[in-house]
C-alpha cells in the first residue's frame, strides 16, 4: 500500500466521513485545505516531511486546529500525537487527572507519563488537585517539547499547550 494514499485518505475520512465523526466527535467540524483535496500535492508536501514511523498531527503546533494544511500540520511521533489526549468523553465528571477517593474523602491527582501512572498526592480541595495535575501535566509537557529539534514548529506549539494546561480547562478553551 501507498504510504501517502493511506495518509491522504485516512486524514479526508476525518474531515468528510459522518460516520468516523460519530464515533470520535473530536473531529466535526475539521476542515482541509483546497490544495490537499488533491493527493497530488498533499504527496509531495508529505515526501518533503520526516513521515516515516510517524503520525499526521494537525492540533500541536496550533492548539485547538481543526484545519488541515501545510501551516497547521506536521508528523510527529505515536508519544507525541498522545500526548494531549484530555479523554473529555470518558473521564467522568472530575477535571483530569482527578479522581474522588471515596474512603480518604480527598481528590487524588494523578498522571499518565511515557505509559506509566504517577500518583501525585491526596488533597483536600477538587481545585488543588487539579493545579497538582496541571502543574505536572505542563512541566512534562515543556520537557518533551524541548527534545523537539527536527521541527521548530512542533516544539514551540508544544510549548503553548504547556501554558494553556497550566491555564485550566476553562480558560484553555477561550484561549484556543
Amino acid at each position: 500500500r501507498c504510504p501517502y494514499y493511506s495518509t491522504w485518505k485516512k486524514m479526508l475520512e476525518r474531515v468528510f466521513d459522518t460516520k468516523w465523526q460519530a464515533k470520535r466527535p473530536t473531529y466535526i467540524g475539521a476542515s482541509v485545505c483546497d490544495e490537499w483535496k488533491y493527493f497530488m500535492n498533499f504527496r509531495a508536501w508529505m515526501m518533503a516531511q520526516d513521515w516515516r514511523d510517524k503520525q499526521l498531527d494537525k492540533d500541536i503546533i496550533v492548539p485547538g486546529n481543526k484545519h488541515y494544511s501545510p501551516e497547521t500540520c506536521a508528523f510527529v511521533d505515536r508519544r507525541i500525537n498522545t500526548l494531549l489526549l484530555d479523554s473529555v468523553s470518558s473521564r467522568g465528571k472530575y477535571p483530569i487527572g482527578v479522581s474522588y477517593h471515596k474512603i480518604a474523602k480527598k481528590y487524588r491527582a494523578e498522571i499518565n507519563m511515557n505509559g506509566k501512572s504517577r500518583h501525585l498526592g491526596m488533597f483536600d480541595t477538587l481545585e488543588d488537585a487539579s493545579l497538582a495535575y496541571r502543574k505536572e501535566k505542563s512541566r512534562h509537557v515543556c520537557h518533551i517539547a524541548l527534545t523537539q529539534v527536527d521541527d521548530p514548529r512542533v516544539r514551540a506549539g508544544l510549548l503553548k499547550h504547556a501554558i494553556l494546561i497550566m491555564m485550566g480547562e476553562s480558560d484553555r478553551r477561550e484561549a484556543a
